[in-house]
């Protein structure tokens, strides 16, 4: 979860071209304690079956551009590698 921590701690300082969502097949209320209790703080959290969004495996990570076109994805546990490059992407 540090990954998100760290793309949370970017987007309170305004750091990020990108605003992170978080959308869980659980209650929104099972989310946010999730999140909380390892300190990651998101405004935009989604309570929907995954299907309906289109994401198949868990965890996903899309960077969508301002049209709402997914500009890339990524599922799975990340690499180290991977995490840079979301970084560098989503970075102002």
């Amino acid at each position: 979860m540090s990954f998100y921590k760290q793309l949370s701690d970017l987007s309170r300082a305004h750091k990020l071209k990108a605003t992170p969502l978080v959308f869980m097949p659980d209650s929104k209320e099972s989310a946010i304690q999730l999140l909380k209790s390892n300190d990651i703080n998101i405004d935009g959290i989604y309570a929907h079956p995954l299907s309906s969004v289109q994401i198949y495996g868990t965890p996903t990570l899309m960077l969508v551009d301002s049209h709402g076109r997914v500009e890339k994805a990524w599922v799975g546990q990340l690499a180290p590698s991977d995490e840079e490059q979301v970084v560098s992407m989503a970075d102002k």
